[in-house]
């Protein structure tokens, strides 16, 4: 943020007051569409023993994590940004 008297303070005060109107915009329209909506709790998106999806799901996601570590030291290694500090 700009000092209080430099040129152009103005315009970042406004700039700021317009980015704070528009968080509270945002927080009052989700709390309207929170106080709205009703939810349904007989719907389930795994059907009715929701276990074995779930956990086959998080399997698949932490298997692609484990390997997104050794594909981005390979990445970075053919860019020439990732030096071995061993020698």
């Amino acid at each position: 943020m700009t000092a209080p008297r430099a040129p152009g303070a103005g315009a970042a005060g406004r700039r700021l007051a317009g980015i704070w109107l528009l968080a509270v915009g945002v927080a009052a329209a989700l709390y309207v569409a929170g106080r709205l909506h009703q939810p349904d709790y007989s719907f389930s998106m795994f059907g009715t023993d929701p276990v074995a999806p779930k956990s086959l799901l998080a399997t698949i996601v932490l298997g692609l994590a484990v390997l997104q570590v050794p594909s981005c030291r390979w990445q970075a290694s053919h860019r020439g940004r990732c030096r071995s500090r061993t020698g």
